[in-house]
């Protein structure tokens, strides 16, 4: 008995929720820019990520339509080393500098930086693999921003 009250408790509380995707199609109102011109340069493992994150925004035909210019780099530091002197752990820092046009004006200057420490591995292999998966996330994160900045400004403007 108390199960069920708990099951049908559960099936109410999940189903009454309003919950949407941040970037889901309901909420084009939101998002209501296209990006007309992406110029990247920098890192070529990021720029991949940031044009393929971006290119759903170049699909749409909007009355706000920004040109944007990402640069980006990757920082990899030892912050610290064994008895041995052999690298214990790493910091991978992504700096990404967006500059955010509208028919040819600048709107926006933005920096973002986005920070990541891990243990060294002993397999070479696995850890390429690591911080492939460790900057595609960070790419991510900040694609994520780059594109609450543009809806931001575009919500300024009007």
């Amino acid at each position: 008995m108390i199960n069920k009250f708990i099951l049908i408790f559960f099936f109410l509380i999940t189903t009454a929720c309003d919950f949407k995707p941040i970037f889901s199609q309901k909420n084009e109102k939101i998002f209501n820019f296209g990006i007309s011109k992406i110029d990247i340069s920098g890192e070529t493992i990021v720029n991949t990520i940031f044009r393929s994150g971006l290119v759903n925004y170049t699909k749409i035909k909007s009355e706000n339509n920004y040109d944007i210019e990402i640069n980006s780099k990757i920082i990899k530091e030892v912050i610290s080393r064994d008895t041995k002197g052999d690298a214990a752990s790493y910091k991978l820092t992504l700096i990404t500098s967006v500059l955010i046009l509208n028919n040819q004006k600048e709107k926006a200057e933005s920096k973002y930086k986005e920070i990541f420490e891990y243990m060294d591995n002993d397999d070479s292999f696995e850890l390429k693999q690591y911080e492939s998966t460790i900057k595609k996330n960070l790419a991510e994160n900040i694609i994520n921003k780059i594109i609450l900045d543009i809806a931001r400004l575009r919500d300024n403007a009007n």
